[in-house]
């Protein structure tokens, strides 16, 4: 059918006066290639409320198309058959023209009218297809998106499925140590049934036990008030032992005293009495004797360290010597000769030693010669009483005058009890420069020790 409408326009477009018209109205419309072209867009796209009204003009034109437009072209091709058998009769192509030119006029008018009207749809079916783009692309971006979250909703499905799994394994691991545990609950049910059994023949026992308990706790009632008792009669022999114990510190003490007075006098008498030894008679000397030999023989191995005259106070580590054969002692001899040949001393150390000796004996004879018995790098090391610390003490009421002077001249109960010297930080360094020693150095000074003050001093062979 449209094929054939087209073939008669296409020959009606061939006529003198109305194919200018038919020719005009056909390259205005072009109705068919733009529905045609509009539908195979919109096949691809979601139909929106626009485009079915689109559609819905589309139809309207195709109904103009298959039932007005086949009117209108028999219509014209009436008056080209009148036009044609009015040819040879000009009156009567005087007479039809204008009646065949008012229905023309009439009827173009008319077409005027849908063309305007066709236009104005046309506008708003390309407004509509904006909007329809517009449409596609949000609904694209939507499409994007949710493709987005379901990608999204796929990893979180896989990591839950993976989760599903290890609850699965769990479960199965459960559900074994359900059935393990169902087998102890028996087992468990047998064993609270004995034990209940054994508590009921228990819990005789335990009545039984809590009489005897009621028993115990009466008896312990009557201890306590015995012990009360005993307390009170111990409290009282306390106080009365304490009294006696008083009364026997005092006899001591006057004891105590009373032997000092006749140590004091015994030693006076054995000096300078009538059995002491004449004026100018020399004291004897202690014959040298090794007590320790093998731990002399271990020291010369390891390091020869001595201590000189050490009396009743033996140090671990060194080589304890001493005129006299005391407890401790591992050599007996004079602290000037003793069994040594020189650098063979490692170190030498003296306790309230130096200050036995006069002032011109250390500086010519003792410290030249413990000087020559120490190796290179070998350390004097030496306590003596701190005269400038008691002095000072002494000078502000802080220190007795009996402590300073037996500390300065010495006990004087036996030989070896007398001093003949005494200190100072600054001069015992500048004696022991004197005498080749290097480095001296005041590890304590003013420090209290009983009766005394002391400092120590080191120095070392270079």
């Amino acid at each position: 059918m449209k094929a054939q409408i087209r073939k008669v326009v296409r020959k009606i477009a061939l006529w003198p006066v109305v194919g200018r018209f038919v020719r005009i109205g056909v390259a205005v419309i072009r109705l068919p290639e733009f529905r045609a072209e509009y539908l195979a867009r919109g096949q691809s796209a979601p139909i929106s409320h626009s485009t079915s009204q689109l559609l819905a003009n589309l139809d309207h034109r195709a109904l103009f198309e298959s039932q007005q437009l086949p009117t209108l072209l028999q219509a014209l091709a009436d008056v080209n058959h009148r036009q044609l058998s009015s040819d040879n009769d000009r009156d009567n192509l005087v007479q039809s023209v204008p009646v065949a030119l008012r229905t023309i006029a009439r009827d173009l008018h008319q077409l005027q009218a849908q063309f305007g009207k066709l236009e104005q749809d046309m506008s708003k079916a390309s407004k509509a297809a904006d909007t329809a783009r517009l449409d596609l692309d949000a609904v694209k971006q939507e499409l994007a998106s949710a493709k987005q979250e379901l990608g999204a909703a796929q990893q979180e499905l896989g990591a839950a499925q993976q989760e599903l799994g290890v609850m699965k394994q769990d479960l199965a691991g459960t559900k074994l140590d359900l059935t393990e545990l169902r087998g102890r609950a028996d087992s468990t049910d047998a064993v609270i049934a004995t034990e209940r059994q054994a508590l009921s023949a228990t819990r005789g026992d335990i009545e039984t036990a809590a009489a005897g308990l009621r028993e115990q706790e009466e008896r312990g009632a009557a201890l306590a008030r015995q012990f009360d008792e005993a307390s009170q009669a111990l409290a009282r022999l306390e106080a009365e032992a304490r009294g006696d114990i008083a009364t026997v510190k005092e006899s001591v003490g006057y004891l105590l005293g009373r032997v000092e007075f006749v140590r004091r006098e015994v030693m006076f008498e054995m000096r300078y009495g009538a059995s002491s030894p004449a004026s100018g008679e020399e004291s004897l000397k202690a014959d040298t004797q090794v007590l320790s030999g093998d731990k002399l023989e271990a020291a010369r191995r390891d390091g020869l360290r001595l201590n000189l005259g050490c009396g009743h106070i033996a140090l671990d580590g060194y080589l304890n010597v001493d005129r006299r054969a005391l407890p401790g002692v591992d050599i007996v001899a004079e602290v000037d000769q003793l069994p040594f040949g020189s650098s063979e001393v490692d170190e030498i150390f003296s306790a309230h030693l130096l200050e036995h000796f006069p002032q011109e004996q250390l500086m010519r004879q003792l410290l030249p010669y413990y000087h020559g018995l120490l190796k290179q790098g070998g350390r004097f090391h030496a306590v003596v009483p701190d005269a400038e610390a008691m002095i000072r003490a002494y000078s502000e009421g802080g220190y007795p005058y009996d402590d300073l002077r037996e500390v300065i001249y010495g006990g004087q109960d036996y030989d070896g009890d007398f001093h003949f010297n005494m200190f100072t930080p600054a001069s015992l360094s500048q004696l022991l420069l004197d005498a080749g020693f290097a480095n001296p150095t005041v590890i304590a000074s003013g420090r209290k020790n009983g009766r005394c003050y002391e400092f120590e001093i080191s120095a070392e062979k270079q």
